[in-house]
């Protein structure tokens, strides 16, 4: 299930690219509009894979040798993840709606707009952010925290 919800919040964050690209670069009003008016829907979807992430992540580490506090790779794993949803929640929504009404206020330059290119922007930042974390999870960097060097020592001796 970690892999479907993760899967899926990379999917919807792609599209969110794509979109964001298609209205910034887009001379049509009207297609742009409808681009953001997708994205909106997305943002809805977003949250629910988002947190299915991480709580599968969570339930995860739980019940697996790899712990949340064990190994740097998933502590780093799970600050990406955090971040990318306060920022999500925090600069996508307000630039999308910004960009929204630049369009609806019929904006000269609305379809390029300095809001469309910030919507962008975190938009491929959300989409590095993930791609670190799914690599993270393959290569398992850095070794072992000091709270996971003393569980691997106890365990050895017992």
């Amino acid at each position: 299930m970690h892999i479907v919800f993760t899967g899926g919040w990379v999917g919807l964050v792609v599209g969110m690219c794509i979109l964001g690209l298609s209205a910034a670069f887009g001379s049509d009003p009207g297609f742009a509009l409808t681009c953001y008016e997708v994205m909106r829907r997305f943002g809805v979807a977003i949250p629910i894979f988002a947190l299915g992430s991480i709580f599968t992540g969570l339930v995860l580490s739980a019940v697996t040798p790899w712990g949340l506090v064990r190994y740097w790779w998933t502590i780093t794993k799970a600050v990406l993840a955090l971040a990318t949803i306060v920022t999500a929640v925090m600069l996508g929504g307000s630039w999308r709606e910004q960009a929204i009404v630049l369009l609806e206020a019929h904006f000269p330059a609305a379809p390029g707009s300095s809001a469309a290119w910030l919507l962008v922007g975190s938009s491929v930042a959300h989409l590095l952010m993930l791609a670190a974390a799914t690599v993270i999870s393959v290569d398992k960097p850095w070794g072992t925290t000091p709270r996971g060097r003393v569980r691997r020592t106890t365990a050895r001796r017992s």
